[in-house]
């Protein structure tokens, strides 16, 4: 058992590196040990702004004592060979969403996580909002009654420069998919740890704005295993860029998330007063207009929570297991678009 600082290096210097660095340097219990990416002037830059050692290469990162956990950063088609390597090496891995841009790749990775006895964990940060959580356990105690809609908007604008900047955005070997598998996986991921699995996808998506090869909208019908039917519309070219919607819908009761705020909550229980905040919903920092525009609040408990799992080695909140299910869930709406 750990009882030190547990100390994390980042690989991949890019947007979600600044979020994870800003969540470790808040962590009490956790410590900034080191960065790397396969640019050399990236990782010296970071390195000097933040004070810490850049390494030359991935190799000396992971073959350092001095580094605990790895927190993957990169391009998510690059996530595999890291955490295969850090893996042999003992290091405890955080990888940002999602896992890895295909299942098979992703189960790959949970599997050599488990050959190696080292802990994975992935970021979905928005499973510890409290007014999530609370949508979570009302759902779970059964105070919506019988789940019979769910649906989730994710409404996002983001300019033709945000791909043709990038030499990964928007292909299918280094992201995945489009706005399925880069955006709207944190408002899937809550949708199916709500619902549950699902058992059959109708679908339809386009490439309607941007020139990538994957997905800029899409929209998908589901049915769960549990009964429930459900929607998803999404898409990166829906100026100006709104709050993701999560709404779900019971014989009981309804609640309506943006981002993740309960904005909206009417239950058949005379004892709970119902929330209606429809005319508040603030679109700012929600990262539908901007992904470096959101709050480091989510993160900041995705790392206090790895840092406390790999101290007491249990598992984290989100293992590999549950961050498989949003990419199942993403590959089998592409697959019913075919």
């Amino acid at each position: 058992m750990h009882t030190d600082t547990i100390k994390y290096a980042i690989i991949g210097c890019g947007t979600a590196a600044r979020f994870h660095t800003s969540a470790i340097l808040k962590t009490q219990g956790a410590e900034l040990v080191g960065f790397y990416d396969r640019h050399k002037e990236v990782t010296q830059a970071f390195a000097k702004e933040y004070g810490v050692p850049a390494y030359e290469s991935l190799d000396k990162l992971l073959s350092c004592k001095n580094v605990d956990v790895v927190s993957i950063c990169t391009p998510s088609g690059g996530r595999l060979p890291i955490a295969l390597a850090a893996a042999q090496q003992g290091k405890h891995i955080l990888a940002e969403k999602p896992l890895e841009v295909t299942v098979e790749r992703a189960e790959r990775t949970i599997a050599g996580c488990h050959r190696q006895g080292v802990i994975l964990g992935c970021v979905f940060q928005y499973r510890f909002y409290n007014d999530v959580r609370r949508v979570k356990e009302l759902i779970d105690a059964g105070s919506l009654g019988k789940i019979v809609l769910a649906e989730a908007q994710v409404k996002w604008y983001r300019p033709k420069a945000y791909y043709e900047n990038s030499s990964w955005r928007g292909t299918w070997a280094l992201d995945g998919g489009g706005v399925l598998m880069n955006q709207a996986i944190h408002t899937i991921d809550l949708m199916q740890w709500f619902v549950g699995p699902v058992r059959d996808v109708k679908s339809h998506v386009g490439t309607l704005f941007h020139s990538i090869e994957t997905e800029d909208t899409a929209v998908a019908a589901l049915e769960f295993e549990a009964g429930t039917v459900g929607t998803i519309s999404a898409s990166t070219a829906a100026y100006p860029g709104l709050r993701a919607l999560l709404s779900v819908h019971g014989t009981k009761g309804s609640a309506i998330l943006a981002g993740e705020r309960l904005i909206y909550l009417s239950i058949d229980d005379p004892t709970l007063k119902p929330v209606s905040q429809f005319g508040r919903v603030d679109q700012s920092s929600s990262g539908g207009m901007d992904p470096a525009d959101i709050a480091d609040w989510g993160h900041v408990q995705v790392i206090g929570d790895m840092t406390e799992a790999v101290r007491k080695q249990r598992k984290p909140a989100v293992t590999g297991e549950e961050a498989l299910k949003s990419i199942k869930l993403i590959q089998s709406i592409y697959q019913a678009a075919k």
